[in-house]
């Protein structure tokens, strides 16, 4: 064996262990997220439902589609709000909630309805 082939083996050697390193390093299943990042989606996903809800009440968006997108995102927004009870209806309503806040500091709170 020549000093080349030594040295070409011991880089391919390196290189496998690179590219074979990922399957090998266990990752930490909880990541934080930084206060400001968390706000930061948080604002995102309820400004999406006030948005959605706006286009719904303004005829812009069929039913179908608005039903399937507010669960979407209600399911997204769950996770930024407290949970004290599990109850689905609860969150939604909490939800609800917290869209109206935005639409209400946005100015257009007033033109809507909510049933709930």
């Amino acid at each position: 064996m020549t000093d080349t082939e030594i040295f070409m083996g011991v880089i391919g050697l390196i290189i496998l262990l690179l590219l074979a390193s990922p399957f090998f390093i266990k990752r930490n299943p909880t990541i934080e997220v930084p206060v400001e990042d968390f706000q930061d989606e948080k604002e995102q996903v309820f400004m999406q439902l006030s948005e959605l809800e706006y286009d719904y009440q303004m005829g812009k968006l069929p039913e179908r589609d608005y039903i399937n997108t507010k669960s979407e995102l209600t399911s997204k927004a769950s996770k930024y709000v407290s949970h004290s009870n599990e109850d689905l209806i609860e969150i939604e309503r909490t939800v609800d909630i917290e869209i109206r806040t935005v639409l209400k500091k946005s100015g257009v709170g007033k033109e809507i309805m909510y049933e709930k």
